[in-house]
């Protein structure tokens, strides 16, 4: 009769205990996420210096054309010259996928358009000084 309520009480509290860590779980970080976003941190900054530092030229280098453009309003607003750009909504991780379309296409966007939404949802908050956002 005590290993049958041993075993009992050992499953009724081994049940509760995944019943509590599913609950506070989801509400909650632990270290083995911590773990595994900075691992993802990572192995993305590496992919991110791989895929910038392995280009031909420089962004900056192509772009030289645009400084002119970008000290005079007036010339901005009567190009020379058509002005492409590109719009990711990818570009919160990084802007690979803009480099990519680059790339592939063996020319540099001048502009690149980036949108944040400003919203009630906990990811479109406004940014304050001290907060970080994803």
């Amino acid at each position: 009769m005590f290993r049958i309520s041993t075993t009992l009480m050992a499953l009724l509290l081994g049940m509760f205990l995944v019943f509590m860590l599913s609950i506070v779980g989801s509400k909650t970080k632990g270290p083995l996420s911590d773990l595994l976003s900075f691992a993802s941190e990572s192995v993305h900054k590496v992919e991110e210096n791989y895929i910038i530092n392995s280009r031909e030229q420089r962004r900056i280098n192509k772009l030289k054309w645009l400084v002119p453009y970008q000290n005079d309003a007036a010339l901005l607003k009567n190009p020379k010259r058509i002005l492409l750009g590109a719009f990711d909504n990818n570009t919160r991780e990084g802007f690979e996928s803009i480099i990519s379309v680059e790339d592939s296409i063996r020319t540099t966007f001048p502009l690149i358009q980036v949108y944040t939404a400003w919203g009630s949802k906990p990811e479109e908050e406004f940014p304050t000084l001290g907060q970080k956002h994803y």
